[in-house]
């Protein structure tokens, strides 16, 4: 079974570790944006969908 993958945008590296960790022992896959532009282009990459 694949595990879920959440999208995270924060833009303070402290808070971002601290919650990857967390949600990545939670059973999560987590992908990072420190900024709103990066994550619209995380959800514009292939294989993520579209923001139809």
């Amino acid at each position: 079974m694949e595990e879920p993958v959440l999208l995270l945008v924060e833009d303070d590296a402290l808070v971002v570790m601290v919650a990857e960790d967390a949600l990545e022992l939670g059973g999560y896959a987590v992908r990072v944006a420190m900024t709103g532009a990066e994550a619209l282009d995380a959800l514009d990459a292939p294989g993520r969908g579209s923001r139809d």
